[in-house]
């Protein structure tokens, strides 16, 4: 449960907050690069250690994100949309059992697909990116709290979500341009 609690709410953040809070969105796309791929290379790791990988990959990126913004985005961009691209995959039907092949060429297009958004439109690409993988983890957080979920009804939510997201965003983005928080 406090798996779910704890997606749910980073998803949230980074649903309303991906792009004002560039370096947050860094750190969230690492902790989850930590979470995701752990596993993957260390069969049985436990919960624990899957945190503090995680939580060490997030707080490094969060700092370079400070110092280094323009290379730190191809990075955000690949660590952020490399795992939602394995979760869309999997959610829509797709199989990308961890560790395998199919996991692993979806991570790395993902990546690369959000890597080349964010460093041509960066702004945009950041409001959009950072609102789908909010979307789709505060989703995964969900379907962690419920016995069945049926996935219309998960397409559903990531859809909705995805618009406050976005709309959300886009107004901040607008009202407050010059006061952006760890962007050039």
């Amino acid at each position: 449960m406090g798996e779910a609690i704890v997606q749910i709410v980073v998803g949230l953040v980074e649903l309303l907050f991906g792009r004002r809070l560039f370096w947050l969105f860094v750190a969230i796309g690492g902790f989850l690069f930590g979470w995701w791929v752990t596993p993957a290379i260390f069969e049985g790791i436990p919960m624990w250690g899957r945190v503090v990988v995680g939580v060490v990959l997030g707080l490094i990126l969060a700092v370079l994100a400070r110092f280094f913004t323009r290379a730190m985005v191809a990075v955000g961009g690949f660590l952020i949309f490399g795992p939602a691209l394995v979760v869309a995959v999997d959610r829509f039907g797709g199989s990308v059992p961890q560790g395998g092949r199919s996991y692993w060429i979806a991570f790395a297009i993902g990546g690369v697909v959000g890597a080349i958004l964010l460093g041509i439109f960066f702004n945009w690409a950041l409001i959009i990116l950072s609102s789908l993988a909010g979307a789709g983890a505060t989703v995964a957080g969900i379907e962690h709290l419920t016995d069945t979920l049926p996935r219309w009804a998960e397409v559903v939510m990531i859809v909705v979500l995805l618009a406050i997201g976005l709309v959300f965003q886009i107004k901040s983005f607008f009202k407050h341009k010059d006061k952006l928080i760890g962007l050039p």
